[in-house]
């Protein structure tokens, strides 16, 4: 992907757009008429746009599914130009996946096309037929032109390789990242964390805490870990079975030990580093980033993929639309006009825009892109049961877990504890002998819990005994 910044030259077949920026970002969308293309296709595709941006407009509306608001000045642009209407649903890809299954269940067909994730096509809407080859609609010549995308070729992600979903934009992931506390650790300890393995030394056993297994993006997270080449399947075995990690699926307490300086490495994950970079200026926390042998492309999130269904009821604009989104100037467009992105588009030819610099591809820079290498999926079982099976250790000892939560029931005088934990219920154990139980900082009995305390648990688990309890 291109760093360069300047404007980009006007795509043949596409009608110019012109945006200014008033205040944060308002775009103002101007239509002219299609550029001749006659020089780049013969002829041929002139007749052929013309014809279906005709076909098109008769139809009048295209029904899209997409959870991203972000993207109506994108489809505002599509009507101004075009003079077909957009219509978009809402809600998250595995409620849009669902709406869409149970509508042709019932022999409706309402939705034409959909920017969906990788799982919301691969696992649900493609094995269940719905889906049309969006390779078979490409027309477009700056869309076809594979010299213009990155490997110098267009990626689909469907298992068949029919070409249904055409992933267009990723995430790319350069850095390891972690955080720590300026006053628990040194200059001279930071500086001798330059890799993975470097965590793994004897001096930081029992100085880490890291999400639980109740956070559902953890799985992924260790699976980046199993196939890097500078950490591996060695890592993870160490890292949970030897290094006495502290668990929690309450990224509260992980601030917190953080900031205090109890537990002083924190890898960066999930969504503790927008937190963490917003407390820099008031407590001792930094981030330190470090490279990675080896990059990694990811088709995340619903804005990795688009694709057409089958049967959709207005074709020519599911194809028009297709081939409009996928140009140059309106995948740069896209960058411009998205809030902070996390993906980049896989046009080489596309100025990064408002993709976070972090997301971003570096040029000569080796990647693994994981949903197309045929070895990564094969092997992705073996490591996930891996990854499970180490997590415990291979004799299965307890990992440390931290929750916190308002206290809803107590049984037998304190032997039994619940706590609405995010809407969940949770239950520890309390012993007379191995629970340490406090109450506003004084050492108590468990019978000393009750209903309506917001109590934390240090516990291996739901429903298990629990090595702490500390209420108030």
């Amino acid at each position: 992907m291109s760093n360069t910044t300047t404007r980009p030259n006007r795509v043949p077949g596409v009608s110019a757009l012109r945006w200014g920026v008033f205040g944060a970002a308002a775009f103002f969308l101007m239509a002219t008429p299609a550029l001749p293309v006659a020089a780049q296709s013969g002829g041929d595709f002139e007749k052929q746009w013309a014809e279906l941006k005709a076909a098109a407009k008769k139809e009048g509306q295209l029904v899209l599914s997409t959870g991203a608001p972000e993207y109506k000045p994108i489809f505002d642009a599509f009507t101004k130009t075009f003079g077909v209407t957009v219509r978009t649903d809402g809600g998250s890809g595995s409620s849009r996946a669902t709406r869409i299954l149970a509508e042709r269940q019932a022999g409706r067909h309402t939705v034409d096309a959909a920017i969906l994730s990788v799982a919301g096509t691969t696992r649900r809407l493609e094995p269940a037929g719905g889906l049309a080859s969006v390779k078979d609609q490409l027309i477009h010549p700056d869309v076809t032109d594979t010299s213009k995308w990155y490997g110098k070729r267009h990626w689909y992600v469907d298992a068949k390789g029919t070409g249904k979903i055409f992933v267009y934009s990723v995430r790319a992931s350069n850095t390891w990242r972690f955080w720590y506390n300026t006053k628990a650790l040194s200059k001279e300890d930071v500086a001798s964390l330059k890799k993975p393995m470097d965590f793994l030394q004897p001096k930081w056993k029992g100085k880490m805490a890291d999400q639980s297994w109740g956070d559902p993006g953890r799985l992924g997270g260790m699976l980046e870990m199993y196939f890097a080449p500078d950490a591996g399947p060695e890592w993870i075995k160490k890292y949970f079975t030897e290094m006495d990690v502290t668990f929690t699926g309450d990224t509260r307490l992980e601030e917190s030990w953080l900031i205090r300086g109890s537990k002083p490495l924190k890898w960066d994950e999930g969504e503790i580093g927008p937190t963490l970079e917003k407390y820099k200026s008031k407590f001792p926390v930094e981030v330190v980033i470090l490279p990675r042998q080896r990059g990694i492309l990811e088709a995340r999130g619903s804005e990795c993929c688009i694709t057409i269904l089958d049967k959709a009821p207005h074709p020519n604009a599911a194809k028009l639309f297709v081939n409009w989104f996928l140009t140059k100037e309106v995948q740069t467009m896209v960058h411009e006009t998205m809030p902070p992105r996390r993906y980049a588009s896989l046009r080489e030819d596309v100025p990064p825009g408002k993709t976070q610099e972090i997301s971003r591809r570096i040029p000569g820079k080796e990647y693994a892109f994981r949903d197309f290498d045929p070895e990564y999926r094969a092997k992705e079982k073996e490591a996930r049961a891996f990854i499970i099976a180490n997590y415990g250790g291979p004799k299965k000892k307890a990992i440390v877990e931290v929750h916190s939560g308002k206290v809803v029931d107590v049984k037998r005088e304190g032997r039994s504890v619940t706590i609405d934990y995010k809407g969940k219920k949770m239950t520890a154990r309390l012993s007379s002998s191995n629970t340490a139980v406090t109450v506003a900082g004084k050492k108590a009995e468990r019978g000393s819990v009750k209903t309506g305390m917001t109590c934390t648990f240090t516990y291996p688990g739901d429903g298990k005994v629990a090595q702490k309890v500390d209420c108030k």
